[in-house]
């Protein structure tokens, strides 16, 4: 049976979480077996926890409503799951007290099986479909990710120093890279450059610019710096001229 796609855009801080995780519990409160065939993903670890923890917090408001049957907050999502379960002609609409009861049932299977509680970030679900396919991707079963990305890119820049003297162009790069730093009495530590503009092109804002850097080879780096050398000493001349006319 087909379902529809539901798309929910907002700004921060409008309830989309509250929206999500009330989407979760109108299927979990439905059926408490379907808690096993639930993934929802996030982008972050604080997002993952934090989604985690309302569905837990609002489970447990849920079941209060046996004791404190006036309880406003656990009262007004009750009221309003039961709405829209009307509204989207659910075949089979439960009480409240099963609602309640089936609230219990959902709390207890996440707490004892708290693992398998899938809601998670990107990564970590794509981590977890690699793993099981390990073998079929000729990767080793205990392989491991690397998250830090400052490793990473100080263990990149080791590689591509230690190319040096050997590949030709690099070499010619990084040797106009660091005459044009001395040029300008800036530090010559060439890895600390590397690593740096590593950063800015992992950064969001730095994709576009990834994109055009994947196209270009060493040579087109190489014709990059003398064209920027070039125009920068002319600016520094004609600014030099200009002042000397000024004064």
């Amino acid at each position: 049976m087909s379902k529809n796609f539901h798309i929910y855009k907002s700004s921060a801080g409008s309830g989309k979480t509250y929206t999500l995780v009330k989407e979760y519990l109108k299927i979990v409160l439905l059926n408490p077996a379907k808690v096993n065939h639930i993934l929802a993903i996030t982008f972050t670890n604080a997002a993952a926890a934090e989604m985690k923890e309302r569905i837990v917090d609002e489970l447990g408001n849920l079941i209060s409503l046996k004791e404190e049957p006036h309880n406003k907050k656990a009262r007004s999502l009750l009221n309003q799951i039961m709405k829209e379960w009307e509204e989207n002609h659910e075949p089979e609409i439960p009480t409240e007290d099963t609602v309640i009861n089936h609230a219990g049932l959902v709390l207890k299977h996440i707490l004892h099986r708290y693992s398998e509680f899938s809601v998670s970030t990107i990564d970590s679900f794509v981590h977890r479909v690699i793993r099981t396919f390990a073998f079929d991707l000729f990767l080793p079963f205990h392989f491991d990710v690397e998250l830090d990305a400052e490793s990473l890119l100080t263990q990149a820049t080791d590689t591509l120093i230690s190319r040096a003297g050997i590949d030709k162009h690099l070499t010619e790069l990084l040797i106009s890279f660091i005459l044009n730093q001395a040029d300008e009495e800036k530090d010559l530590r060439i890895e600390l450059q590397i690593i740096e503009m590593g950063k800015a092109l992992m950064d969001e804002d730095g994709s576009s610019s990834l994109q055009k850097l994947k196209g270009m080879s060493l040579d087109d780096f190489l014709m990059v710096a003398k064209n920027l050398r070039k125009t920068i000493k002319d600016y520094e001349v004609t600014v030099a001229k200009q002042a000397n006319e000024a004064m």
